[in-house]
This record gives structure tokens, C-alpha cells and sequence, in this order.
């Protein structure tokens, strides 16, 4: 059983998550605290410090995730510690990492919010919830997902394959291969965390931090941009079915088949484009909305509240159905195999006349 080891300056917000997380892992999982109670020595940096800290009983107990706040500051031994010290040593040790913020506002604002989005090949997991009950249930579906990743990566047969067939398979869908080895700028800039080792031929290091590599890539591009999966907003836009018709559950049944339950599927949800499109090609439906009409129910249809044309795209910014026409597609810094992703083009506009591209 591995541990998730928490980091959070404010007890009794550290003791809530912990308390959550107990429950929602029923236990499956140790959630630890972080020791503060002793900084480094003179000249020792955090870094340092935490990383000979946690190599300590590593072996012994691994940990399966590191969950971290933002904000440390209240930690009396590391005056100006903040998340960014946890995870270079996350990295450095090959361990799953994500952090939250108890001040969320700046990440609601869209020139954050495309900031973010550029550097997403090279930042750490980032919750998208609000408090410690939203904060828990997304770290323990990160745990699980982490540690099925880890599983599944022992089995010789998928620990030999190429990174993209390998995560292909693990998440379901081994001839997704080629569409996942598009996302990230192929697989060089996500693969860099473990370059210099497989140039050492240090196989069991490799071995080690791909879970963490193949997670956090599937988390920050794979289901972040939709392409070859879609969010429900991204789904709903991509059927032509408003966003409000594919909440409800009787609507969402019929594209059952089509749901996403691989690693990390309880976050949200999650749908596989080419599964939602062999549903229409049977069906002889042009899209969503005349698929459901054979199956007499009705909905309205998915329009860009701009211009009340048809979307069939999704504004990452915006986080909305967008139309084509009214939208910027091709982004350099997009995934290249995130062909349903886009800008709206009065935000595009908008940002990257403050921003340099």
C-alpha cells in the first residue's frame, strides 16, 4: 500500500483532507502528513533537505502521490517554502505530484488561465476543485490512477512498449497509439523527465518514473484538450446537443458506450470521439441531435452564444462551445492532436494583445 503524503500549512484544513482522503481510499491508501518540525541546516537548501528527508523510509513505505498547497508559509521551520520546492523534488525522486490553491480567483481569469494552458508540457497537476472535500476527491482519484498506471506498468508486455502504446494500452485503447503520440510536441517534450536515463541504460530508474510521466501527460494533455476524448462540454458541442440536454441522465445513456474509464475517469467525464462517431455512422445520423430524434427525444441544439451558430468545438479559454468560424484553431503551443480545441477569436485577440505568443 502506498502513501499519499500531504503537504499543507493550516492543520486543520491538513486534518480535513487527511480525514476525506481516509475515507474516500477506505483506507486503501496511508495519508501522511509532512514533518515540519525541523528545518534544514545552515546551508542545506528545502530541497535538499526534503528530498534526504523522504528518501529516508522510501523504500519501505513508497509514496504514491504528493499533494501539495501552494501557499506553505505558515510552516515555521521553512519561512517562504512554497509548492514549487515540492515538486522539483517530486520530480527528482519519480514521484506523483499535484497541487491546489486556497485562493483560486487568479486561475478563474482568463489571461491566467491561457498562461497556464501554454506551459502545460512542462508544469505539475494543478486541482481544478474549491475546498478540502473537492480537494480530497480529486487527490484520491489521482492516487488510484497513479497506482493502476504503476500496476499496469509492471507487466512486462506493457513495460517494453513505446510510451505512447503503452499508455494507449493501459488506458483502454491499445490502437489509440498513433492519436496519442500527436499530444505534447510528440513525445520529446514529455518524455524529457526521463531521457538522460534511458541514455545511462538505467532501465529500472525508467521504469520507476514512467507511471508519473505517462500520468501526468494523460491528466494535462491527453483529457485537457479534447481531441481524442471530450468533456461533457466538449461532447456536447461535438454532437450538436446543448450542454443543458447532455446533463440530463436519460440523454447521456444513449452514449453510454462511448465513456472513458480509465485512469483518472473519476474526475470527471469523459467520452471517446471515435466511439461517439461509429454511434452516429450506425445510427445514419448526422449528428447528435438527429441521433437522439431517432430514439425520440428531443433537444436543442449546441450553438457558439456569439454568433447562435452551430459550435462543434470548445474554447479552452472560455471553457465553451465555440463555431469554427468564430474560433483559432492550429495553435502552435496546442497538442497536435487536439483538433477540437480552440480560441474563440474576441478572446484570442483580446489576451494575446497583452500577452507575447
Amino acid at each position: 500500500m502506498s502513501r499519499i503524503l500531504l503537504f499543507d500549512d493550516v492543520e486543520s484544513k491538513r486534518n480535513e483532507i487527511s480525514q476525506e482522503l481516509l475515507r474516500l481510499t477506505d483506507k486503501q491508501a496511508e495519508v501522511v502528513a509532512f514533518d515540519a518540525d525541523s528545518g534544514p541546516d545552515e546551508g542545506v537548501t528545502y530541497e535538499q533537505h526534503i528530498e534526504r528527508q523522504l528518501r529516508a523510509n522510501i523504500d519501505d513505505a513508497p509514496i504514491g502521490l504528493i499533494a501539495c498547497d501552494k501557499e506553505l508559509g505558515m510552516y515555521g521551520n521553512y519561512p517562504g517554502l512554497s509548492a514549487n520546492a515540492i515538486s522539483v523534488v517530486a520530480r527528482t525522486l519519480g514521484i506523483p505530484f499535484c497541487q491546489y490553491s486556497r485562493h483560486p480567483m487568479a486561475t478563474q481569469r482568463e489571461i491566467d488561465r491561457f498562461n497556464t494552458l501554454k506551459r502545460w508540457d512542462s508544469e505539475e497537476i494543478t486541482l481544478t476543485g474549491n475546498g478540502s472535500k473537492e480537494w480530497a476527491g480529486e487527490i484520491a482519484h489521482l492516487w488510484r490512477g497513479f497506482e493502476f498506471i504503476r500496476t499496469e506498468y509492471t507487466n512486462p508486455q506493457i513495460g517494453k512498449l513505446k510510451p505512447a502504446t503503452a499508455l494507449a494500452t493501459i488506458m483502454g485503447r491499445k490502437d489509440a497509439a498513433t492519436r496519442i503520440s500527436l499530444y505534447g510536441s510528440g513525445d520529446q517534450s514529455v518524455m524529457t523527465e526521463v531521457f538522460a536515463f534511458v541514455e545511462d541504460g538505467d532501465y529500472d530508474t525508467v521504469a520507476h518514473r514512467m507511471p508519473r510521466v505517462l500520468g501526468t501527460w494523460l491528466r494535462l494533455s491527453i483529457l485537457r484538450f479534447p481531441g481524442l476524448l471530450v468533456n461533457e462540454t466538449a461532447a456536447a458541442s461535438y454532437l450538436n446537443v446543448s450542454t443543458d440536454d447532455l446533463k440530463k441522465e436519460k440523454v447521456r445513456n444513449f452514449f453510454s458506450g462511448a465513456r472513458y474509464n480509465g485512469p483518472f475517469s473519476g474526475i470527471e467525464t469523459w467520452w471517446w470521439r471515435d466511439d461517439l462517431e461509429i454511434l452516429l455512422l450506425e445510427a445514419d445520423a448526422s449528428d447528435g441531435k438527429a441521433f437522439l430524434q431517432t430514439k425520440g427525444v428531443p433537444v436543442e441544439p449546441c450553438l457558439d452564444d456569439e454568433t447562435s451558430e452551430r459550435a462543434g468545438f470548445y474554447c479552452m479559454i472560455t471553457r465553451t462551445p465555440v463555431s469554427r468560424a468564430n474560433s483559432k484553431g492550429n495553435i502552435n503551443w496546442f497538442p497536435s492532436g487536439a483538433d477540437l480545441s480552440r480560441i474563440r477569436n474576441s478572446k484570442f485577440e483580446q489576451i494575446t494583445s497583452l500577452v507575447s505568443m
